[in-house]
């Protein structure tokens, strides 16, 4: 069953839940989140190098981004995920 039919019927399917949805008392199917892909910075130079060659079009920062960047670390906090029950 796609995730939305689940959702309308069930209401099991929130982002970064884990759910076993049942039919006739009998477990069905387990639905989990998607883990997120998560890069490196060397990997996300690699890629818009290999961007590059391929298209001749190199990738443009915002003329702010080094001071978005440096705002975002300076305020950063860690993340605390909340607890599913």
């Amino acid at each position: 069953m796609r995730c939305a039919i689940l959702a309308r019927s069930s209401n099991v399917c929130k982002p970064a839940w884990r759910s076993l949805s049942k039919r006739d008392a009998r477990p069905l199917a387990v639905i989990r989140a998607a883990a997120p892909v998560r890069r490196t910075i060397s990997e996300c130079i690699a890629l818009a190098e290999a961007h590059e060659k391929e298209t001749g079009q190199a990738p443009v920062l915002d003329p702010d981004f080094a001071d978005d960047v440096e705002g975002i670390v300076r305020n950063r906090k860690p993340w605390k995920p909340p607890v599913w029950g």
